[in-house]
């Protein structure tokens, strides 16, 4: 019986020895062969292929397994096959690789060097600008602005009031809150500002309030945020 998992393993269960006489022969304990592959590098499950060939080649204690011997040599030369492969095209690969690097570097140079013939010829940002290569501190263009992220109201210090806030939104110039004292509306401007807070005052103590916020930037409005609510103090 065949264990996979430990070195050679001896139990408590006995053979006779060939040869014996019936009852009585010499006797001793059973082992197993066990491989532990899962604690075996590539290169050593390769190495005991190697050793078991070598040890069942012509073994006259093991006569059957001549199949088995030409087994281990295909799926050993297999392997060194894969392994060849494995490192050639691991070659290959930095070899693309580094070509890239190079490619890369040679780019940037070459840029660089357009950027000093134009810079020789003018510094005017307009006739720098017709080169179609980046300004240093010229605006990116901001788009479509996405609706304001983590807004939240909660309560404010003073009565019928409520503080509201979210994180900037990259590229706006205004703010507006609405509310409403139905989630569904109808909604009444509260706050129009610069700022991305702003306190909401004249409610009524004790009411839930529901409010939205939406940043203004060069394309107009934004989405509304997801509406928050907070129980007036």
């Amino acid at each position: 019986m065949a264990n996979i998992y430990g070195e050679a393993v001896y139990g408590e269960d006995y053979y006779e020895a060939a040869g014996a006489p019936s009852g009585g022969g010499q006797k001793g304990r059973m082992a197993e062969i066990a491989f532990k592959f899962g604690k075996k590098t590539p290169a050593d499950i390769r190495q005991l292929a190697v050793d078991a060939k070598a040890g069942l080649t012509n073994n006259p204690n093991f006569p059957n397994t001549t199949a088995r011997v030409t087994a281990l040599g295909t799926t050993i030369a297999a392997y060194d096959t894969a392994v060849t492969n494995q490192a050639t095209a691991a070659a290959a690969q930095t070899t693309a690789d580094d070509a890239v690097d190079t490619a890369v570097e040679a780019i940037k140079a070459e840029l660089t060097g357009a950027k000093q013939d134009c810079e020789k010829v003018t510094r005017d940002p307009v006739l720098l600008g017709s080169s179609l290569m980046p300004l240093k501190g010229a605006p990116e263009p901001v788009g479509d602005l996405p609706a304001p992220a983590d807004f939240s109201v909660t309560r404010s210090d003073a009565e019928g009031a409520v503080d509201g806030q979210c994180h900037k939104v990259a590229g706006a110039h205004n703010y507006k809150g609405e509310y409403a004292v139905n989630r569904d509306g109808p909604w009444q401007l509260g706050y129009e500002g610069t700022k991305s807070s702003f306190t909401q005052g004249g409610l009524t103590p004790g009411q839930v309030v529901y409010f939205r916020f939406a940043a203004f930037g060069p394309n107009g409005w934004s989405p509304w945020s997801d509406i928050a609510q907070c129980r007036v103090a």
